[in-house]
């Protein structure tokens, strides 16, 4: 994962759409086309849509971005779990799931 890991709330365009996202989750996880354990950096929702049901969150890798549109809240609780974020992820067994687009 990269290094400048986003907050929640940030709001952004992905390379080559035309809707912004929020993102809502950070490592989503998920299964990869080979029923594999994967994790993608993110998980988002269309602005303003938000979420209107689980099937619609849009999960991506941070090279998939653009731009930023709008910086998500840190506080010390945000900077703490993203200092233990690639702990969290080396322990899970899942990998890096293949950018889509």
């Amino acid at each position: 994962m990269n290094n400048n890991i986003l907050p929640l709330g940030t709001i952004v365009l992905l390379k080559n759409a035309d809707q912004a996202l929020m993102i809502i989750s950070r490592v989503p996880l998920t299964k990869g086309n080979k029923g594999e354990n994967v994790y993608f950096d993110y998980g988002a929702v269309l602005v303003p849509q938000g979420l209107q049901s689980s099937d619609e969150i849009i999960m991506f890798n941070h090279e998939q971005i653009e731009t930023i549109g709008f910086m998500g809240f840190i506080d010390i609780n945000e900077q703490q779990y993203v200092d233990e974020m690639p702990k969290i992820i080396g322990e899970s067994g899942y990998v890096r799931a293949e950018n889509t687009k």
